[in-house]
């Protein structure tokens, strides 16, 4: 069994390419940070872009999703804070995109490079961006053309897939979480907002500690959730919690039931508060 070598520092700096490669429109650069099997969840909740090995590399999915979107745009990055938990790296940020246009538009989003050991370099395995497709669309102006570079690079099929991040648990899944938090503070009883399928649906992933409900709230004192985005069935947020009086800090993916809303698990991505901060 293969075991993951690389250090937080090390996770760090090969993510930053990504967004370094996006700004410079350097293509083969951006491509080469994936895994030779991988997949793209941008926004989460759309169909998945997905590359196999093999692919033409001027044909494959990932290059008609980077001619779609990100060849004609210029794309920043404001990273608000970085969390790494084992080959998880979120990355809490705002993207800024200035179309061809000339409009510009901030998406607020959680970031998640899901990395691996590839021939001893690590590669993306998946990228998923939690962030409002119906919010950012509502937005932006000169649709028209984007809709255009869209079907002419993605093809009915593909435009349809993507159009699939409209959808998802919304503002309606934004509540329920909500609701969860207002329990915890009050100190009610939480069982009924879980779905109960198993017997441990929290993950502190920085710990790798599976928790009951009774275990999360026996040990976790406080949750402080801001900035929930709806992506699909998932509620993504910005979380400060304190797990047996460690402050701990990053994000909190919570996946609902698509019909009942339900959580079906929750999953808290969190490292302590940096001395530096």
């Amino acid at each position: 069994m293969s075991t993951f070598s690389f250090s937080e520092q090390q996770c760090l700096d090969f993510v930053e390419l990504s967004p370094q490669a996006v700004g410079a429109h350097d293509w083969p650069a951006w491509r080469d940070l994936f895994a030779r099997y991988s997949l793209v969840e941008d926004p989460v909740g759309a169909l998945p872009c997905v590359r196999r090995p093999g692919d033409d590399p001027e044909r494959e999915p990932l290059a008609r999703f980077y001619r779609t979107f990100i060849a004609p745009n210029a794309v920043s990055f404001e990273v608000h804070r970085d969390t790494v938990c084992g080959q998880h790296v979120w990355r809490d940020l705002d993207i800024h995109i200035t179309l061809p246009s000339g409009a510009s538009v901030v998406t607020p989003t959680h970031l998640c490079y899901e990395l691996v050991e590839e021939a001893g370099q690590l590669r993306i395995f998946r990228l998923a961006a939690y962030w409002e497709l119906l919010t950012t669309a509502r937005s932006q102006s000169g649709g028209a053309g984007a809709l255009w570079r869209m079907l002419r690079e993605m093809g009915p099929r593909g435009v349809a897939g993507y159009m699939r991040g409209l959808g998802g648990v919304g503002d309606k899944g934004k509540g329920r979480v909500t609701a969860l938090q207002r329990r915890l503070d009050a100190g009610q009883p939480l069982d009924d907002l879980f779905t109960g399928a198993v017997d441990a649906p929290v993950t502190l992933d920085a710990q790798a500690k599976l928790l009951s409900i009774d275990a999360f709230r026996e040990q976790v004192r406080e949750v402080r959730l801001s900035k929930l985005l709806a992506a699909g069935q998932y509620v993504s947020a910005t979380a400060q919690i304190n797990w047996r009086d460690q402050e701990l800090h990053g994000v909190a993916l919570f996946r609902l039931h698509p019909a009942s809303l339900a959580v079906e698990s929750l999953d808290f991505y969190c490292q302590p508060r940096p001395a530096s901060e």
